[in-house]
């Protein structure tokens, strides 16, 4: 079964259940996923009719960016929340945010992302800060929505101000 359908499945549920603040999350995430799929088919032109539906469905991995995209603004507003006094409103995408996580892959660790980083530091040769960009690129490809780049980015500086 794709994510697209496990979602809508959960909104039904959700809605049957009456869990109001599950559903609040859910129907924001699938308002985005239906917003990417009516601009996926006004990029599709030149595509029949009949077929522009089945062909703008979005894929899992589409939607676990929209996913991954999603529980980063939401991180963003906690931030701004708790900075003006507003707990109640920061508690309310945490919540949101472990209802999101849900339709993401199991996230890495910080060990497994150590991991990465430093074979991506041996692999790109990267000498200092200079090289930051190498090694991040390289450590996104192969961790993107498995981790957050904020992070990684952090484990990275941190590697390659020791590598002088």
């Amino acid at each position: 079964m794709s994510l697209r359908q496990d979602i809508q499945d959960d909104l039904k549920i959700c809605l049957k259940e009456k869990k109001e603040e599950r559903l609040s999350a859910l129907r924001l995430l699938w308002d985005v996923i239906t917003k990417k799929e009516k601009q996926k088919i006004v990029d599709l032109q030149d595509v029949a009719e009949d077929k522009k539906e089945q062909e703008s469905q979005l894929e899992d991995k589409e939607i676990q960016e929209l996913v991954a995209s999603s529980v980063k603004k939401n991180k963003e507003a906690i931030i701004q929340f708790k900075q003006g006094g507003r707990n109640d409103l920061a508690e309310k995408n945490e919540r949101e945010i472990e209802v999101l996580m849900k339709y993401l892959p199991e996230q890495m660790g910080e060990q497994e992302i150590t991991a990465l980083i430093e074979k991506a530091i041996e692999e790109t040769q990267a000498k200092g800060l200079a090289d930051f960009g190498k090694v991040m690129g390289k450590v996104m490809l192969q961790a993107k929505g498995k981790t957050d780049g904020e992070i990684v980015g952090k484990i990275v500086k941190e590697k390659l101000s020791q590598e002088k």
